[in-house]
């Protein structure tokens, strides 16, 4: 393994994923994630609506993504980050 393949090992390794959660309604959540590239995305679909904590994870990989200026109205803490396409 090359040092520039061992630093992008490591850099991966490192990485760690930062997920937001915000209830647009007692049965609707919208939920954004960073990705290891750098960038993320927002997700929003309906839940449950009983425990929002375990609720997030579907909406995460089974929501319809959001509009990126939607996204960013909602989640202005990851401005500075590109959004994903």
């Amino acid at each position: 393994m090359t040092q520039q393949e061992a630093t992008k090992t490591a850099d991966a390794n490192a990485w760690k994923r930062d997920v937001q959660v915000i209830a647009l309604a007692s049965k609707v959540l919208a939920v954004a994630a960073t990705r290891p590239d750098g960038t993320w995305k927002a997700y929003v679909d309906a839940v449950p609506g009983m425990v929002h904590d375990q609720e997030w994870e579907a909406v995460l990989s089974q929501g319809c993504p959001m509009m990126e200026r939607w996204a960013r109205g909602i989640f202005p803490r990851l401005k500075g980050m590109r959004y994903s396409s």
